[in-house]
């Protein structure tokens, strides 16, 4: 029993990691395209919300979420070039 678990141990062990490491790769995708999805329906719902701005400042605080909303996605860019850089 023990002689041939570790025959087939040095087989699995490495499908074993790659498998891990496709979990994780694709974990880290389905979250970037959470991500963008929430972000193309935050930029379409703030099409409409601007044709109805009447003042600067309503015109001001939808352009202000708009870029707060943009300005996460490139906080985010470095960490998520350099986790693709690794793989």
């Amino acid at each position: 029993m023990h002689a041939s678990l570790f025959d087939v141990l040095p087989i699995t062990l490495p499908v074993v990691a790659a498998a891990l490491i496709c979990l994780i790769s694709l974990n880290d995708l389905q979250r970037r395209v959470a991500r963008y999805r929430a972000m193309r329906t935050e930029l379409e719902a703030g099409r409409p919300q601007i044709g109805f701005c009447d003042t600067w400042s309503s015109i001001e605080r939808v352009v202000l979420k708009i870029e707060r909303a943009r300005l996460q996605e490139v906080l985010e860019w470095p960490s998520t070039t350099s986790f693709a850089e690794s793989h």
